[in-house]
């Protein structure tokens, strides 16, 4: 397991091996479906993750703890919860608390984990709570990004434009509130190409190269280059010498180069033949009134998300598509039970909101 600055995750997640697994995987699997890249070791401890832990921890926006009776439990394995906890506490991470005990059973714990930090219950065993995830998303829009750098909103479609901030959704809501850096697809340059997935990755060893020995390997991203295309990022990487700004690429550059890896994957998922096309319209915060806070409505080519929009009575549509779509499964997404809406609703409004048509 390895981890460097271009594999950075929104979201940290903190645990005891033994006591919460289960839980941190639904939550993981329920954070990426909103879109937040999320960092979860599930090497057992004692193994050697001390540097990949703490280079997550470091570069994350928010540690999620799953605070379960022994975590942060001093247990002589080298590197553990009781590790983790220090160091989260001494960089001043941004922190939730997922409260899986009413007492955690280590005093050091109980002292490092303040009654203000902001808390939600989850008894182990039973379903992730319904508000779990979007009280996340609220505390990860009120956290400053790595660096003091303030990105600007989600997920977009390929032409980076803001998406609007959803206060929550149902389960399987692509769209995250928070100020996220958007994960670009392959965009357009200055020279009006698109860089492929193998030129992508060459410009990122190239900064690695360039960085190689200096301190900025341990340093936070300063610059923001979430709105560059993916051409621009390129041509940064390749005439830039200033450490800050070839920093700010290979960070931006790992980002794009994932999300153009999961999409090939999808693409490949999707060969053999037409698959069943399924569309769905939720609320956008759960249970709410969708003429007060909107629909996010949601394209499934067979099992697999392909397209998303959302719908918001205060804000622009806010499009999702391509390789900005994460990779989410009908049956992981919590709507395979939702009735299903016909094609045209979605596609109307779809190509209301200036979607390009769907080529499978």
């Amino acid at each position: 397991l390895t981890l460097t600055a271009r594999m950075a995750h929104r979201v940290f997640i903190s645990l005891r091996f033994g006591e919460s697994m289960p839980e941190a995987k639904a939550l993981k699997a329920a954070l990426e479906a909103r879109g937040v890249s999320t960092f979860l070791c599930d090497v057992p401890e004692g193994n050697d993750i001390a540097s990949s832990v703490a280079r997550a921890i470091d570069l994350c926006e928010l540690v999620v703890v799953m605070g379960s009776l022994t975590y942060g439990k001093d247990t002589g394995a080298g590197f553990s919860t009781f590790e983790e906890l220090r160091f989260i506490c001494d960089e001043k991470k941004p922190m939730f608390l997922v409260k899986m005990c009413e007492r955690f059973a280590e005093a050091e714990t109980r002292l490092r984990i303040s009654k203000a930090i902001s808390y939600l219950p989850w008894a182990p065993g039973t379903p992730i709570p319904a508000e779990l995830v979007p009280r996340i998303l609220e505390k990860l829009q009120s956290s400053p990004a790595d660096g003091g750098t303030s990105t600007p909103a989600a997920l977009s479609a390929g032409t980076h434009a803001a998406a609007p901030h959803a206060a929550g959704a149902p389960k399987a809501l692509l769209q995250s509130p928070s100020p996220a850096a958007p994960v670009a697809g392959p965009a357009q340059g200055a020279q009006g190409k698109t860089p492929d997935l193998a030129t992508c990755k060459e410009a990122l060893a190239q900064v690695e190269r360039k960085l190689q020995g200096t301190e900025h390997h341990v340093r936070k991203v300063r610059h923001d280059f979430s709105k560059l295309s993916t051409g621009d990022v390129v041509a940064s990487a390749a005439s830039s010498v200033d450490l800050d700004a070839l920093a700010a690429c290979r960070y931006e550059l790992g980002r794009r180069v994932k999300e153009l890896e999961l999409y090939q994957r999808r693409l490949a998922m999707r060969k053999g033949g037409s698959a069943v096309q399924h569309y769905f319209r939720v609320p956008r915060v759960p249970g709410g009134d969708p003429a007060l806070c909107g629909w996010v409505l949601y394209h499934f080519d067979g099992s697999l998300l392909v397209r998303s929009l959302e719908l918001s009575p205060t804000a622009p549509p806010a499009l999702t598509s391509g390789p900005s779509v994460p990779h989410v499964e009908l049956g992981q997404s919590g709507l395979k039970d939702t009735p299903e809406i016909v094609p045209s609703a979605f596609e109307d409004e779809w190509t209301r909101a200036g979607g390009q048509p769907y080529k499978a």
